[in-house]
């Protein structure tokens, strides 16, 4: 359940990072964000994706239309992280479990979409070496892809808040703002290529990792 979560969140279209997840949640239990109906969330100790999605759609919004509501819980996420801070063992479980889950993906698909998170430390580390040139062309040829796929989601939103989403994106477009989805994508496409080269086994693999 767990491992379909991260993955549900992982592959979604919302551009929030772990911690808003984390405040999104703490916002629904609080009573600051409600369902589409206006009721309060029914949150229950399992992983629900559909839920899920529901609180992070209504976080989403909550944080366009009350910004004064998201930074009062923004506020509260800082608190409890300097109280109960993230121990380094605690991190390095964290980076044990996501490197597991990267190389059973690629093992059995040949691809995963979250190695876009490895593409900093690996380029530092001179195993990845990408020229500029192969990273524009990478990223035209995605976004060429990408640009369809993101109008038809957004155009599955509620009615006011396509419109909104959908102008918003067209003028990053015009713009030439650089997509972080599409950025993420070409890491990816990267990393992939790879780390394929070393499946032979999981103790092969994280020792890629170990600094």
């Amino acid at each position: 359940m767990i491992k379909d979560w991260l993955l549900y969140i992982s592959t979604s279209t919302f551009r929030i990072t772990p911690g808003e997840i984390y405040t999104a949640f703490r916002m629904a239990i609080d009573g600051e964000i409600l369902t589409s109906k206006g009721d309060l969330f029914e949150l229950y100790p399992e992983l629900s994706i559909i839920t899920t999605g529901r609180v992070l759609q209504a976080f989403v919004e909550q944080k366009k239309l009350n910004n004064v509501s998201y930074q009062r819980s923004k506020e509260k996420l800082k608190a409890i992280y300097s109280e109960n801070p993230v121990t380094e063992s605690e991190k390095k479980e964290i980076r044990l479990k996501l490197l597991k889950i990267i190389f059973e993906e690629l093992t059995e698909t040949g691809t995963s979409d979250k190695t876009h998170l490895l593409f900093s430390e690996l380029e530092q580390r001179g195993l990845i070496n990408i020229s500029v040139k192969e990273k524009h062309e990478t990223y035209e040829r995605e976004l060429e892809k990408y640009i369809p796929s993101e109008i038809n989601e957004i155009r599955t939103k509620r009615a006011i808040n396509a419109r909104t989403l959908l102008k918003e994106f067209n003028q990053k477009l015009e713009r030439k703002e650089p997509i972080v989805a599409v950025q993420n994508i070409c890491r990816c496409i990267y990393v992939n290529r790879f780390l394929k080269k070393h499946l032979q086994s999981f103790d092969a693999f994280k020792e890629i990792f170990q600094t």
